[in-house]
């Protein structure tokens, strides 16, 4: 697997040469290094696992262990914001009442 990380620390700031450097030169590989998680995990393990290992995507595996995708923490970010819109939302309709937000802002 190769990221932008990867091109970025490998090759950018080491001044290398997009052109002659090999993708087996910079790309993450080995299973130790390659973090997959399977499609039914939560959110919250897949951010923990991120966190933890100081990566920013996972491979994504079905349950036959053949990846279907990758998740990255842009994609994590976006949920858990949405996540807080909703709750933002919910207090805002519970604390003032729907038509009270709404009258105020006319």
């Amino acid at each position: 697997m190769i990221s932008e990380r990867d091109y970025l620390s490998k090759v950018a700031l080491l001044g290398k040469s997009s052109k002659t450097t090999k993708v087996s030169e910079i790309c993450t590989h080995g299973r130790a290094n390659i973090i997959v998680v399977d499609v039914n995990e939560s959110i919250d393990d897949c951010m923990r696992k991120m966190l933890s290992r100081d990566i920013r995507h996972l491979l994504v595996a079905d349950d036959k262990g053949e990846v279907v995708g990758m998740l990255s923490i842009k994609d994590v970010v976006k949920v858990l914001l949405a996540g807080q819109s909703e709750v933002v939302q919910k207090i805002i309709s519970s604390a003032l009442g729907s038509r009270a937000f709404f009258d105020d802002a006319k």
